[in-house]
């Protein structure tokens, strides 16, 4: 073959120790290089024989994976010649590859509306997007070692949402260039940028509206104490809050055992005497709020005469109660707009933003008027 038709060589690796298909590597590594423009219209792949050498795997292996390019019309076979990319009409280079990272967390409803807004601006731009959930470990700490098997491949930035330190540090000990969102500014090596995501952002707009009603004790409930943070930090005279943490059924996370502790707890407290109960309940959660506003509707009690309630929400996520709660809610769907611009400013000129806060509203609905 004449050495300037020679394919060129794949501009990815193969994790043999990783969880993935080996296959599945192959497909979408070829599959990125062929999107973005590395391997062009006309162009030979490498024979299959070459990729069972380069990459140490079996046969089996890169004759799957081509066939699986084919079915998506990616590659058409050609005798003597091999598979050869195909002229795609209409199709752009992409320009970049950008990852969003997610610790895996019970129902995630914010993650997958926010990456599913910067996929979609991200890829009108012209740019690859994965999105990658880390799982914990027995230990309960989070195993970014799953994330290995995706450095392989060229990715131009990745998307660190929620502030996980232990995800971070790896992040920043591979190298990789990141944007933290979270809480807290991330000050590691390798982070372009921040994006200030504060729970406790209209903490203070709560606290003023609990003094002006009267409220001297609020029950801040979450399943994980997490959500604890929606209040922490701002100074709040005159108003008790009490923490509970609110166990889930079975010690599980899932969003179902979730709801179905959070009704067994507030089955159980709704059957104390009611001057024993608080003010007020401020629900930290989604899945909390859920199970709490059944127990509330199964105890019949009269929202807000009887208890004002309030709940962290997302906007779209929806917790059921015939009143509209009042609530702090996240739009997820803005946020994932605003943030897929700063991406896309970094990308383009190398600057990200200094200034973006994602930061809830309170909104006072007839649970807590």
């Amino acid at each position: 073959m004449d050495e300037a038709r020679k394919p060129k060589d794949p501009p990815f690796q193969i994790d043999i120790d990783s969880g993935t298909s080996l296959t599945d590597q192959m497909v979408r590594g070829f599959r990125e290089a062929i999107l973005s423009g590395y391997y062009k219209p006309g162009d030979a792949l490498p024979p299959i024989r070459s990729l069972e050498q380069r990459f140490g795997v079996s046969l089996f292996v890169p004759r799957e994976a081509l066939a699986r390019l084919a079915k998506e019309g990616l590659v058409n076979p050609r005798p003597r010649i091999g598979s050869v990319v195909t002229v795609r009409t209409g199709a752009t280079a992409r320009r970049g590859h950008v990852m969003l990272v997610i610790p895996d967390v019970p129902g995630a409803y914010y993650a997958n509306a926010f990456g599913d807004v910067l996929r979609a601006h991200l890829a009108a731009a012209g740019y690859s997007f994965t999105r990658v959930s880390v799982p914990k470990k027995e230990s309960d700490a989070y195993d970014p070692s799953v994330l290995d098997s995706e450095y392989n491949r060229h990715i131009d930035l990745t998307v660190l949402l929620y502030d996980v330190p232990e995800i971070a540090r790896y992040l920043s000990r591979r190298g990789v260039p990141f944007v933290a969102v979270g809480q807290r500014p991330c000050k590691l090596r390798h982070c372009v940028g921040n994006v200030y995501r504060p729970r406790n952002g209209v903490a203070g707009e709560f606290f003023r509206h609990c003094r002006l009603a009267g409220v001297k004790r609020v029950l801040l409930a979450d399943w994980e104490g997490e959500g604890f943070s929606v209040l922490e930090g701002v100074p709040h005279p005159g108003v008790r809050v009490e923490m509970v943490r609110v166990p889930s059924k079975n010690g599980e996370r899932c969003p179902g055992d979730i709801q179905r502790g959070a009704l067994d707890y507030f089955r159980k407290l709704l059957a104390q005497r009611r001057e024993r109960l608080p003010d007020l309940v401020f629900l930290a959660d989604d899945n909390v709020a859920i199970g709490a506003a059944l127990a509330f509707l199964e105890a019949r009690v009269r929202v807000p005469e009887e208890m004002r309630l309030a709940a962290w929400t997302h906007l779209g996520g929806g917790v059921v109660h015939p009143l509209p709660l009042t609530r702090m809610e996240m739009d997820p769907f803005d946020q994932g707009r605003r943030v897929a611009k700063a991406i896309l400013n970094h990308l383009s000129g190398g600057v990200f933003p200094a200034d973006i806060a994602l930061r809830p509203v309170y909104i006072v609905g007839k649970s807590f008027p």
